[in-house]
């Protein structure tokens, strides 16, 4: 049998085309393509270099991990020392809810290193290929078109928030906010179809193309977004759940082409018209196809159809 791919592996060069590879233990889920630790599928909050020392106590569960390889591991350019890599230690237990006094999932083995003691189980979600069918086969889809040229070339504006889709940047403020692939994908989306009523397994064909994942993993990406967004912080909104259908982005969107001075349009509803003082628009169907939305903005826009 060939051996698993490592967690730490997984983490820099993503999932392969089997699955979505996550590590249960107790109430945490992790998944390591997307550099994300869940706590009953909530995100929560882990520095990078615990993160990766996470994956490596995980990768060797039950086994004693010596300091020398986890300071290896996390001193990158610049070497750290092992008092650095306790305050690490101490960062990923507090994220676990651990002890050092009576450990439930980091044991440490004085003077030598570390050990993941509590029962861990991996697994490979839904590997099914889109060709076989599996669970989205169920549900009614239109597949989403390649890239918009509603997005290129333009940024687009939203609370605190400027989106620039050519340079796969968010910017909070005019700071760059670190976005994980699959979340950037379902908020192009969300954008592009700003008011729209997108389905969930439109969601799910465009974020995972080749494969058949779980809603859930939807949910857990749509739950890291929001908190990347901070939506509900200050009364600011931006996604709303359709229960049992999709999501919509519900913030005002203003669009503003790149290269182009004081050119700006208002946004909700739909980012390819421009304001005026009617109101936004609002899908009313969840059943309105991707292609005839895209085609009544082009339209609209002047954009021939060939």
């Amino acid at each position: 049998m060939p051996r698993a791919v490592s967690l730490l592996q997984l983490r820099h060069s993503g999932d392969s085309a089997a699955g979505i590879t996550s590590v249960t233990f107790g109430p945490f889920r992790v998944v390591p393509s997307e550099s994300l630790l869940l706590r009953s599928n909530q995100p929560v909050n882990l520095p990078s270099k615990a993160f990766e020392i996470l994956l490596m106590l995980l990768d060797r569960s039950g086994q004693l991990v010596p300091k020398g390889e986890l300071i290896e591991r996390v001193s990158g350019s610049v070497p750290i020392g092992e008092s650095q890599l306790r305050v690490y230690i101490s960062k990923l237990r507090k994220a676990l809810e651990d002890s050092n006094k009576g450990p439930r999932y980091i044991e440490n083995i004085n003077g030598h290193g570390y050990r993941f003691i509590a029962p861990v189980t991996r697994t490979e979600e839904l590997s099914q290929p889109l060709a076989d069918g599996g669970m989205n086969a169920r549900l009614p889809r239109s597949v989403p078109p390649p890239p918009s040229r509603v997005l290129a070339g333009a940024s687009f504006a939203f609370g605190p928030f400027e989106l620039i889709p050519d340079q796969r940047l968010l910017l909070r403020a005019g700071k760059p906010v670190n976005v994980p692939s699959r979340a950037w994908e379902i908020l192009l989306v969300l954008i592009e179809h700003a008011g729209d009523l997108v389905g969930k397994a439109d969601l799910l064909a465009h974020v995972w193309p080749r494969i058949v994942v779980e809603e859930g993993a939807l949910r857990v990406h749509i739950s890291l977004l929001r908190r990347i967004l901070g939506d509900g912080r200050d009364r600011l909104r931006y996604i709303d759940n359709v229960t049992g259908l999709g999501y919509r982005f519900v913030a005002t969107v203003h669009k503003r082409d790149l290269g182009s001075i004081g050119d700006t349009d208002s946004v909700t509803g739909d980012v390819a018209f421009k304001s005026s003082p009617t109101k936004p628009h609002q899908s009313s169907s969840a059943a309105i196809s991707w292609r005839c939305r895209r085609t009544l903005r082009w339209l609209r826009t002047g954009i021939r159809i060939h």
